[in-house]
C-alpha cells in the first residue's frame, strides 16, 4: 500500500473535497491565510481540478446503478423544489447563489468520480489516512495556539481568539474517519505504516473525546463492535480468552489498574481532566435521554434539559402536528428547506413529500445493505472504509443535519461510485475460487 502509486493526485483531490474542511478551517481561521467562504471555495475547486485524470471523458466507469438512480432522483427533485417550490427564498438569510452552488458541487463531484478507475482504491485509502491525520493535528495545534482554550471545553478551530464560532462536529467526523482508516491500514506489513496507524488511531480517539460529540462516540463504539464481529473467529475469541484470563495476567491487570488510579488520584490535574470528560459524556447522554423521554426517575438527580434533544422533540412534534392535522400537505411536502427538523430522514418527508421520503429513505436503506455486505465480505480496502465510515452518517440521518447537506452527499457520491459495484464482487469471487 504505497502512498505514491498511480492516481495519488486524484486521491488527494478527493480528500481535499471530502475530508479537507478541518485543514481548510485551520489555515483560514487559525493561521489567517484566507478570508471567508471564498478561501474554502478555492480549495474545493483545487480538489476537483486534481481529480481530473488523464483519461477524463475518454472512459467512464459504471457505478452502483440502484444508488445512482435513487440519489440522482432525490437531487433532481431537490433542484426542482429549489426552483419552483421554495418558501426558504423568503427568508432574509437565503442566499440563492450559495444554495445552487451546493447542489452543483454535488453533481459535479459525482461526475468526476465516474471518470476515475476502480484501481484508485488502495491509494485513496492511504491518502484518506494522511488527510484525516493532518486535520486532527491541525485541531490540536490550534488549541495550543488559542490562549483562551480550557481543557474540558468542546474542542474546535474557533473563528476568533475567544470561544465563539467553530464546529466541533467537523473535527469529530474527521477523527472518526481517521480512526477507521488507521484501523484498516494497520494490517499493512510495513513497520512504519503500522506505527503510523497506531499513533493515528490514538490521536483520533483523543480528538473524538475532546470534541464531545455524542453521535460520533456512539458510532465509534458501534464500529469497534462490528469490526470485531466480522474479523474475529470463534476460535480466536476462545484462544484470546484462555490466554488473557490466567491468574498471572489478571493479577498484573489489577496491579496496573490500581497503579494508574493511584497515580492519577495523586496528580489531581490529570485525574480532574479525565473526571470532567467522563462526567460531561455521561451527563450529556443522560440529559438527552431524559429530555427525549420527557420524564426521569426520582432517584436520578442533576439532570437538566438538553437543548439539542429538546429541539428535536419540538421538531418531531411539528412533524407530528402536520401528520395528524394536515396530512394532505405532506403528500408533496412543504417546500425546499421549509423546516429545520435536524432529522434528515423526516425533513426529506416534510420538505419534499412522500416521493422525497421514499427516495432519500430508499437510498440509505440500499446503502446500509451494501455497507453491511462490504463489512462482511471485505471486497476492498476502500469499500470497507466507506462501509464503516457510513455508520456515523446512518446515525446522522436520524439525529443531525438536513437531507440536502453537502457533507452527506459527498459521502453518498462515493458510495454511488464505489459501493457494491460488479468490479469488487467479481474480484472477491475470483479470490474465493483461488483460495
Amino acid at each position: 500500500m504505497k502512498i505514491f502509486r498511480p492516481y495519488w493526485r486524484e486521491s488527494l483531490g478527493i480528500c481535499i473535497v471530502v475530508f479537507g474542511s478541518p485543514t481548510i478551517f485551520f489555515l483560514r481561521d487559525t493561521l489567517k491565510l484566507g478570508g471567508g467562504s471564498v478561501f474554502s471555495a478555492a480549495f474545493l475547486v483545487l480538489g476537483m481540478a486534481l481529480m481530473i485524470s488523464p483519461s477524463f471523458l475518454a472512459k467512464m466507469y459504471k457505478p452502483n446503478t440502484t444508488l445512482m438512480k435513487l440519489g440522482l432522483s432525490f437531487l433532481l427533485l431537490s433542484l426542482f423544489y429549489y426552483f419552483f417550490y421554495n418558501p426558504w427564498a423568503e427568508n432574509r438569510n437565503y442566499d440563492p447563489v450559495k444554495e445552487f452552488a451546493y447542489l452543483t458541487i454535488i453533481f459535479f463531484f459525482l461526475f468526476l468520480l465516474v471518470n476515475l478507475p476502480n484501481q484508485i482504491s488502495e491509494t485513496l485509502l492511504m491518502m484518506i489516512a494522511l488527510a484525516t491525520f493532518v486535520g486532527s493535528v491541525a485541531l490540536i495545534v490550534s488549541l495550543f495556539l488559542n490562549p483562551n482554550y480550557v481543557l474540558g471545553q468542546r474542542a474546535t478551530v474557533y473563528f476568533g481568539d475567544g470561544e465563539e464560532g467553530g464546529n466541533p462536529h467537523v473535527y469529530a467526523k474527521n477523527g472518526f474517519a481517521q480512526f477507521v482508516s488507521a484501523l484498516l491500514i494497520l494490517k499493512n506489513k510495513k513497520i512504519l505504516i503500522k506505527i503510523f496507524a497506531v499513533f493515528s488511531a490514538f490521536i483520533s480517539i483523543v480528538v473524538i473525546i475532546i470534541t464531545q460529540t455524542r453521535a460520533i462516540l456512539l458510532s465509534l463504539i458501534l464500529v469497534i463492535i462490528i469490526f470485531l464481529y466480522f474479523n474475529l473467529t470463534k476460535k480466536q475469541v476462545k484462544e484470546t480468552i484462555k490466554s488473557v484470563f490466567t491468574i498471572r495476567n489478571v493479577s498484573i491487570f489489577f496491579v496496573l489498574v490500581f497503579s494508574v488510579y493511584y497515580y492519577l488520584a495523586n496528580y489531581t490535574f490529570f485525574f480532574q481532566i479525565l473526571t470532567n470528560y467522563t462526567d460531561r459524556f455521561t451527563g450529556t447522554f443522560t440529559n438527552a435521554l431524559f429530555t427525549i423521554l420527557g420524564n426521569k426517575p426520582e432517584s436520578v438527580t442533576n439532570v437538566v434539559e438538553d437543548p439539542s434533544a429538546a429541539q428535536r422533540v419540538l421538531n418531531w412534534t411539528l412533524f407530528k402536528n402536520y401528520w395528524e392535522g394536515q396530512p394532505e400537505r405532506l403528500i408533496f411536502g412543504l417546500g425546499f428547506r421549509y423546516g429545520y427538523l435536524d432529522i434528515p430522514v423526516l425533513e426529506a418527508f416534510l420538505d419534499c413529500g412522500i416521493l422525497g421520503f421514499i427516495l432519500f429513505g430508499g437510498f440509505n436503506f440500499i446503502a446500509a445493505k451494501e455497507c453491511y455486505l462490504a463489512m462482511r465480505n471485505k471486497y476492498s480496502d476502500l469499500t470497507t472504509f466507506l462501509a464503516y465510515y457510513y455508520v456515523s452518517f446512518f446515525i446522522g440521518i436520524f439525529s443531525a443535519g438536513r437531507p440536502f447537506d453537502t457533507p452527506y452527499w459527498l459521502l453518498f457520491a462515493l458510495l454511488i461510485r464505489f459501493m457494491g459495484i460488479k468490479y469488487w464482487k467479481t474480484e472477491y469471487l475470483n479470490n474465493l475460487k483461488q483460495s
